[in-house]
């Protein structure tokens, strides 16, 4: 039998003899910010209120007070169901 070698983590870093994966020490806390300022941002898409995945800044907006700017605005995708997703032709 051949011997299994050890799986690289990130950084190329052995994750031998770790009990947790290596974000389980970062605050996952959410602090609310002074609502001054508005920008332009493109994003995958939000669960209860805050936006989820890769969200990237694109512009500041000084063209727009605060008040005109809400979470009603973003689109979301309607999520397709399981087997609508299993059943796709392909």
């Amino acid at each position: 039998m051949t011997r299994m070698g050890r799986r690289a983590g990130p950084r190329g870093r052995s994750n031998a003899g770790r009990s947790k994966p290596l974000s389980a020490n970062k605050d996952h806390s959410w602090v609310p910010l002074r609502i001054e300022k508005v920008v332009e941002v493109k994003y995958g898409s939000t669960l209860n209120g805050r936006f989820r995945e890769v969200t990237k800044l694109l512009r500041w907006r000084p063209d727009k007070d605060v008040t005109q700017c809400t979470f009603d605005q973003l689109d979301e995708p309607v999520p397709a169901g399981l087997d609508t997703v299993l059943n796709a032709k392909g």
